[in-house]
């Protein structure tokens, strides 16, 4: 029984850190456009993030984001580009992350120059690892 119940508590944990509902606050059109294109739909977004919003490494995951990463110029060529990369972080990702940071624009530039360089595939591996950096340096503002 004992055992039972143990194996129910791990997987309890595992779904519960597996999956949450995506933010609405990330919502957008090319959203849909990336849903579409790869076949997925609006509920593989709840595959994305982890219960602390950290972009799960999972195929669905590394897909979705490598499609929104180029559909909104931030990656082109397998490289990260810096102005609309910025211009998004500023925008979207360090108000959800740090909604007292002070100066959205400097705080987007200043994780951009940190996590520029991470290391990964070429199937979304980076772009995952990118934005998993950026939530990391963005939460210690």
């Amino acid at each position: 029984m004992h055992v039972s119940h143990w194996y129910l508590t791990v997987i309890s944990a595992f779904f519960k850190v597996s999956a949450v509902e995506f933010p609405k606050h990330f919502m957008e059109d090319n959203i849909n456009k990336c849903l579409k294109e790869l076949n997925h739909t609006e509920s593989d977004l709840n595959n994305v993030m982890d219960d602390a919003y950290y972009i799960l490494h999972n195929p669905i995951a590394r897909s979705h984001k490598k499609c929104m990463f180029t559909r909104l110029n931030m990656l082109k060529d397998g490289k990260f580009v810096k102005e609309p990369s910025v211009d998004y972080l500023a925008a979207k990702v360090v108000p959800f992350y740090n909604p007292n940071a002070r100066n959205h624009a400097a705080e987007a530039a200043k994780v951009y120059d940190l996590c520029v360089y991470v290391k990964g595939a070429e199937d979304g591996e980076r772009v995952v690892n990118f934005a998993n950096c950026v939530i990391d340096e963005i939460r210690k503002l």
